[in-house]
C-alpha cells in the first residue's frame, strides 16, 4: 500500500484538455503490467485523439458530461456513466473523443495490452 498526494501526479494541458496521469510513466503509481491510466478533463468542443497500436486497447469510462467517439467513418454518442472499449483492428487504429456538453467532459482512460501471456481472471 502506498498513499500519494495530488501534487505527486503530473498534469499536462493541450488543446482544451487537462491530462492527469494516474498510472504509468510519470505517475508515482507503477505496475508490472504495461498499462497507463489518465483522468482527462475536456472543455466544451475539445477533441482528444488516441492512437491504439496493434494488440492494445482502450477502456474509457465517462465520468462527467457527454460527447462523441469517432472511429474511422463512424461516430457514437456517449454520456456520463457509459463505458467504451476500443480494440485495435489489426493495424494501428486512431480514435477521437469530442466533448459536446456545455460543462465539458471528463473521462478515465486505461490503455493496456489486448492479449497478454498471463492469467487475467480468477
Amino acid at each position: 500500500y502506498a498513499e500519494h498526494q495530488p501534487e505527486h501526479f503530473s498534469v499536462a494541458q493541450k488543446n482544451g484538455a487537462k491530462y492527469h496521469r494516474i498510472i504509468g510513466q510519470s505517475s508515482p503509481v507503477q505496475m508490472e503490467a504495461k498499462v497507463t491510466m489518465d483522468d482527462i478533463e475536456m472543455d466544451e468542443g475539445a477533441t482528444v485523439i488516441f492512437s491504439v497500436p496493434v494488440n492494445e486497447m482502450l477502456a474509457i469510462l465517462i465520468t462527467a458530461g457527454k460527447g462523441k467517439l469517432f472511429e474511422g467513418s463512424s461516430d457514437q454518442a456517449f454520456q456520463k456513466g457509459d463505458f467504451i472499449a476500443v480494440r485495435s483492428s489489426g493495424d494501428q487504429s486512431e480514435v477521437a473523443l469530442q466533448a459536446s456538453s456545455e460543462h465539458g467532459l471528463r473521462v478515465a482512460v486505461i490503455k493496456t495490452k489486448q492479449d497478454v501471456d498471463y492469467r487475467t481472471q480468477y
